[in-house]
């Protein structure tokens, strides 16, 4: 199992904190991208378009004035966006609890 960190008040095996940055970055990319995903046809396109969108998404992460190297686990995040990205833009939601956050962006390593 990967090194997570532990969101205050919520077990880690409900949520990680590396899941919840994975929700936070998926949400932006929505936001940027999900015209551009509903215009896409097969499943290539699709995930060669994810693939382009979890790199840019963690290069976003990496810009965001409150970055920290070191600060949370970066392979985690790449983990948790790389399982939930497809189904995120699929079935849109904003999410309202952790549960959700974890159960949608699992980290599998």
């Amino acid at each position: 199992m990967m090194n997570t960190h532990k969101i205050r008040n919520v077990a880690k095996d409900i949520c990680a904190a590396e899941q919840k940055i994975a929700y936070n970055i998926a949400f932006n990319l929505h936001l940027a991208y999900s015209d551009k995903w509903k215009k896409l046809e097969t499943a290539a396109a699709r995930s060669e378009f994810r693939a382009a969108l979890v790199s840019q998404g963690l290069e976003n992460y990496r810009l965001s004035y409150d970055y920290k190297p070191g600060k949370f686990n970066e392979d985690a995040i790449f983990c948790a966006l790389n399982a939930g990205l497809e189904n995120y833009f699929n079935k849109f939601f904003i999410a309202s609890d952790y549960e959700t956050i974890g159960k949608v962006f699992p980290i599998y390593y």
